[in-house]
């Protein structure tokens, strides 16, 4: 209750997320727009589970588009590079934001040798990176 006696009504903002699938030369980009929080993360986990990764070689997850992650995406986005790996795909990330930068860089998900995660600041170069 407000300190002048009247009720006001608290609502949560949630930033819709978009996800888009494409093949280039072989390879999936799967580009995530919005935010990948722990509402939007089944979204691509779904994701995940439903489209064909296509290439031998990789992945590309451009996140050049999203503004935050925070550890339930990262999380979704681990697990899959997992099991890419597992198959021998690699995975490439396309991170601009400075927040995911940091995210990614205090995690150590970058560095370890376990999930062999690259990441990049273009498609472009991400692409380059796969067809080494």
């Amino acid at each position: 209750m407000a300190i002048d006696g009247s009720e006001k009504e608290l609502k949560m903002t949630q930033i819709d997320m978009d996800i888009q699938v494409a093949q280039t030369n072989g390879i999936t980009i799967i580009s995530i727009y919005g935010e990948l929080d722990d509402f939007q993360a089944p979204k691509l986990h779904h994701t995940f589970s439903n489209e064909p990764i296509y290439s031998q070689t990789g992945i590309i997850i451009d996140l050049s588009n999203t503004s935050f992650v925070d550890s339930v995406g990262l999380g979704v986005i681990v697990a899959q590079a997992k099991l890419l790996k597992k198959d021998g795909i690699r995975t490439v990330l396309v991170v601009t934001t400075p927040q995911i930068i940091r995210l990614l860089n205090q995690t150590g998900i970058t560095t370890s040798q376990s999930l062999s995660i690259t990441v990049t600041d273009s498609v472009a170069g991400a692409i380059t990176l796969l067809s080494e």
